[in-house]
């Protein structure tokens, strides 16, 4: 399994490159959903796995957000994002899986395409309810292993592959580790080939 360091590493070379790579899966796919996710959000907000700020073209400009990452390369174009879209954001490198905040500091904490690649996914989405405020949403916008079998078995041929070069589990199981994190799931539902999830959950602060 990578670590964090490895994570790093590989976000930190393709910085450059990512928004060119996966441009065509954002535009067909994800572009609505994404804005579907965060536009409801006000308050103090978090979004861990920020990358190059692909959200940040759909939040308010009234919230006060923290976006946290990884690869300081990455937030290096998410930050000129942010003012390119008249966003005030606080960037910040930071491991998902030890969250430099204080228990139930967020109204809100958003997670879009990260689960797969934190190496303790469980983890990391234990530290994103303790961070929230009791009852506030936790919201995911993640991808894993297809409900469909004959995709599935595609995935599985190319995962191995496909971590060793990205770091990205095609195989992650993303309502089971939000689960095993002893979340509330309120709203789970899958599109594109069942590939990808939209997944809503609470935190009790009952499990932390």
């Amino acid at each position: 399994m990578n670590n964090i360091r490895n994570i790093k590493d590989i976000y930190n070379r393709n910085a450059r490159w990512y928004d060119f790579l996966v441009k065509p899966i954002e535009f067909f796919l994800l572009r609505k959903k994404r804005r579907k996710l965060v536009v409801p959000l006000s308050g103090k907000i978090l979004e861990i796995g920020v990358g190059t700020g692909a959200n940040l073209a759909y939040y308010r400009n009234d919230i006060s957000f923290i976006g946290v990452d990884a690869s300081p390369e990455m937030l290096k174009i998410a930050q000129r994002k942010a003012e390119r879209h008249g966003i005030s954001a606080d960037f910040r490198e930071m491991d998902a899986e030890n969250l430099e905040f204080p228990d139930g500091y967020f109204d809100a904490v958003v997670s879009t395409l990260t689960l797969c690649t934190v190496p303790h996914p469980v983890q990391a989405v234990r530290e994103m309810a303790r961070v929230c405020k009791g009852g506030g949403r936790l919201l995911f916008l993640e991808h894993g292993k297809s409900c469909i079998g004959l995709v599935a078995r595609l995935q599985e041929g190319k995962s191995g592959k496909h971590f060793q070069k990205h770091g990205c589990r095609l195989l992650s199981d993303p309502l089971n580790i939000i689960a095993s994190a002893g979340l509330h799931i309120k709203i789970s539902k899958r599109f594109f080939l069942g590939i990808f999830q939209q997944i809503e959950a609470t935190a009790s602060h009952t499990h932390i």
